[in-house]
């Protein structure tokens, strides 16, 4: 596709093994790549604390487990590029996140985020599957990203087990090709990148952990022309908000009777819409071209330097194999946590 603009979005995805702490580098990584999508799997977030993953300029759709201290998935996009939620296909049974993103052409693409937990029960995979043919059902490019913590062989597309070898085969009635090649934990292919049409995807790499990570990061470029006329987003503008007359209106909320007989989850909806609606009569917005912006002020030269010799000592080490290589990795890994945290805390 030719013409003015972009063609492509820039597509990032990892199992975090929990963005809590990692959430600096993360903002940094988004901003170095300029990435437009990012799929996480296990956040290891809870409902209760939005505030831990809002990334300015993007919309995350979120998927957070009510019990347990693994798991959520996460689907992060930015704001100039058209969103929307589909609830309809999450099961209940799967940890996932369903949206579609709509280009210039009002051509649809289905992106998915799914996380199945290792050892999960045939229950669990039957469901999965189930999910998979919905999604492929809708008649759009279909995307999916996850950690399906299963034991394949890709190359001749053999499963271990049942479990395996009917996920195989639900892929096969999909029509969902599997791209990811090569190890992304240890020496196994956990986690996977499906499409239903694979020529939209290019440039797919398997690249260094985010953070202290056992898992790599991945990333892509897909076909996509965003629309035109949406580069301007909506900023805060926070130093003009009008606090006291918000805490006024909450004030005014009837919170016992509104959140009575609803889960957290439903709790932790409902308490965010009307902080929206708060927020937007009370702080005014105003426009911004992302290509303008300025970025993130504590995102110095010396710590870009560092997180790129933290990749070129991952390829290093990749390329080698040898242990004092991946010490050398390992050790530049703390040092970028480090400058990026200390500048975050300076700034």
């Amino acid at each position: 596709m030719k013409g003015e603009g972009s063609t492509e979005l820039k597509v990032l995805y990892m199992n975090a093994l929990s963005i809590r702490n990692k959430v600096d580098e993360l903002e940094a990584q988004l901003e170095i790549g300029k990435y437009n999508v990012v799929g996480i799997t296990e956040t290891r977030l809870q409902a209760d604390r939005a505030w831990e993953m809002n990334i300015q300029g993007y919309t995350s759709y979120r998927k957070d487990r009510l019990t347990g201290k693994r798991g959520g998935v996460a689907l992060l996009v930015r704001n100039d590029i058209q969103s929307l939620a589909r609830g309809d296909i999450e099961s209940g049974n799967v940890e996932s996140v369903w949206l579609v993103l709509r280009n210039s052409k009002s051509r649809k693409t289905l992106m998915g985020v799914i996380y199945q937990p290792p050892n999960s029960s045939l229950d669990v995979g039957c469901k999965l599957s189930e999910e998979l043919k919905l999604a492929c059902c809708k008649g759009n490019d279909t995307v999916v990203l996850g950690d399906f913590n299963m034991q394949i062989d890709w190359e001749n597309q053999n499963g271990t087990g049942p479990q395996e070898r009917e996920f195989v085969e639900c892929l096969r009635d999909g029509f969902l090709e599997q791209l990811v090649l090569e190890p992304t934990r240890e020496k196994a292919i956990l986690d996977l990148v499906l499409c239903n049409e694979p020529d939209l995807i290019r440039d797919l790499e398997v690249k260094e952990p985010l953070g202290g990570n056992d898992h790599n990061k991945i990333r892509f470029n897909l076909q996509f022309e965003k629309e035109k006329g949406k580069s301007d987003v909506a900023v805060l503008q926070l130093n003009k908000g009008n606090y006291g007359t918000m805490r006024e209106e909450l004030a005014k909320v009837q919170w016992n009777n509104t959140l009575a007989g609803k889960t957290v989850e439903q709790q932790w909806q409902v308490f965010l819409g009307i902080m929206q609606k708060v927020q937007d009569r009370f702080i005014p917005k105003r426009k911004k071209d992302p290509k303008g912006k300025k970025g993130q002020p504590w995102l110095t030269r010396e710590v870009k330097g560092s997180i790129k010799i933290k990749e070129t000592k991952y390829n290093i080490a990749k390329m080698s194999g040898k242990p004092e290589d991946w010490e050398a990795f390992k050790e530049q890994q703390k040092i970028t946590k480090k400058a990026i945290r200390q500048e975050k805390m300076r700034y």
